[in-house]
């Protein structure tokens, strides 16, 4: 079962099992992507399977004027943007206001038994909103560079390539060896996109999926909040 809504400029979906599925994918690409573009776009994501699934593909045909690159196994620390630059920031940040929550006596709920119960689902949604907001735009745009998306072909800018600037040669070799297996979904296979009109940074991928809820299970066992639906006696 899959439900969806609206909160402050958030859209909100879910699945029965709470991982990204088909249905939730296609619906990320109509709602947050959108098929409106006079320009080529490149979609570059890993490897999970409704990312490359046939229903993917299917709806990616409907369109959407992009082509998807998918990261090989074993490559997404090296080249995967939001794994380099930014989800760290963004995993901080709402950590923070986490602990910002719990130092005051704001927006909170006890049990009967006087147990902290977990924040609203609004909160939640209100934090991710704001701890987003605090990424920069000019990290976006470099984090592309840095997993070599859009970078000069002169070879110009490789030493903004994060495995190749920190000296790593694992990563070195993983985009050597997998660059030949590197597999191409592409929705309309007799066009190219020019690596100048690259459009990743216009509708840049947040999947959260379960890292959120990690997170704030890593600070409940910090704190000893219940997150029980119950309350206890």
């Amino acid at each position: 079962m899959q439900s969806s809504g609206e909160s402050r400029g958030v859209i909100l979906a879910s699945s029965s099992n709470g991982w990204l599925n088909d249905d939730l994918t296609a619906e990320w690409l109509k709602t947050v992507v959108g098929n409106l573009s006079f320009r080529k776009r490149i979609l570059v994501w890993d490897s999970y399977r409704c990312h490359i699934s046939e229903k993917t593909k299917e709806e990616l045909r409907k369109g959407y004027n992009i082509n998807t690159e998918v990261i090989p196994g074993g490559c997404t620390k090296y080249i995967q943007a939001p794994d380099v630059s930014w989800y760290k920031p963004f995993k901080q940040h709402l950590g923070e206001l986490y602990d910002d929550w719990l130092a005051t006596d704001d927006n909170k709920e006890f049990t009967k038994g006087g147990n902290l119960k977990a924040p609203s689902l609004k909160l939640l949604i209100d934090w991710v909103k704001a701890a987003w907001a605090l990424l920069s735009a000019d990290l976006i745009k470099r984090s592309f560079k840095a997993c070599a998306l859009t970078n000069a072909t002169d070879g110009s800018e490789d030493d903004q390539i994060t495995c190749f600037e920190q000296d790593c040669p694992a990563g070195r070799e993983l985009l050597t060896t997998k660059a030949a297996e590197m597999v191409s979904v592409t929705a309309e296979p007799e066009t190219t996109a020019n690596a100048g009109e690259l459009a990743a940074s216009e509708i840049p991928e947040l999947e959260l999926n379960m890292e959120v809820d990690e997170i704030y299970k890593d600070h409940q066992n910090d704190y000893g909040i219940d997150s029980s639906d119950d309350d206890d006696e």
